[in-house]
Order: structure tokens, then sequence, then C-alpha cells
């Protein structure tokens, strides 16, 4: 065992910090770390939306526009803070906006094809017309074979 007591300090996951003890700090427990840092969030002045995430000493002095306090898991942009905690939209509302930005996106947009491009889809929809042609000539061929079949079992006739 060291001579030397030192502090050791505890985070959870997100490494926030849980508090602190005393040991020889040659056996570290999960989430123990000799390093003291805390995660800051930050959020604009104005519309109180978070803009950073930082991993700090945790004698840091926390600003007017910053917090210790980590968002809830499952929050969707924008998140922002109201004084006490984070708020965030849900998954499908987020989803919604994006479809939407995502939808003016390409009118604003429009995706034009290169010369290569469209050579090559005219090329693709050849080769899908002839396969189509092939599979009625196949069938063609199916019913002609069955008719010769029918004709060589009736004696040359096709009558029943």
């Amino acid at each position: 065992m060291a001579d030397k007591t030192v502090t050791i300090y505890a985070y959870d996951s997100d490494l926030n910090w849980l508090g602190q003890r005393e040991g020889d700090g040659t056996e570290l427990q999960e989430g123990e770390s000799l390093l003291p840092y805390i995660v800051v969030y930050g959020f604009d002045a104005g519309s109180k939306e978070l803009t950073t995430t930082k991993v700090v000493r945790n004698d840091y002095k926390v600003s007017d526009t910053e917090t210790t306090t980590a968002p809830t898991p499952g929050l969707y942009t924008p998140i922002t803070w109201d004084g006490k905690q984070w708020q965030g939209t849900d998954e499908a509302t987020y989803q919604a906006r994006v479809d939407a930005e995502v939808a003016q996106y390409l009118a604003d947009h429009p995706v034009e094809m290169t010369d290569d491009q469209k050579a090559l889809a005219a090329l693709t929809l050849q080769v899908a017309q002839q396969a189509e042609t092939n599979t009625q000539q196949s069938q063609i061929n199916a019913q002609l074979l069955l008719a010769t079949a029918q004709a060589t079992a009736n004696g040359g006739t096709t009558n029943d």
C-alpha cells in the first residue's frame, strides 16, 4: 500500500461527477479516476438551445449559460434549457421536421442526372424491356410445345 493518500473522483457513464473519496489510488473501481473532471453543457443565452458540451476540472466555475445537468436520454433537437432541466422533442416530431427539411432542400436543389447517368438509365430500361420480351417469348414457346405435344398425342391433329 502506498504511503500517500490521494483524492479519487467518481463519475457516471456520461462523465458526470458523483463524488469523491480518499484512498491510495492503487485500486480504482469502475467509474473512478484520479482526475477531477466534470461535464458542462452550454446553451445559447437567447434561445437556451444546447450548443456545447465540454469536460472540465471539477473546480470550474459554471457560467450563466452553462449547467452540469445532463440532457435526458431520448431528447431530440432542438434541446433547450428551462432553468431546471433540458427539454426536447420526441423522435416522431424530430423525424417529421427532418423529413420536411429534406423535402424542402430537394425541392430547392433538384437532382440533375449527368449524361452518363441518363445513358445508363436508358440502357437499364432496354435490358428490362428485353427481359420482358424474353419472358413473353418463353411463354409462347411453351404454348407451342404443348400444342405440338398434344397434336402428336392425337395422331397429328390438334382436335380433341
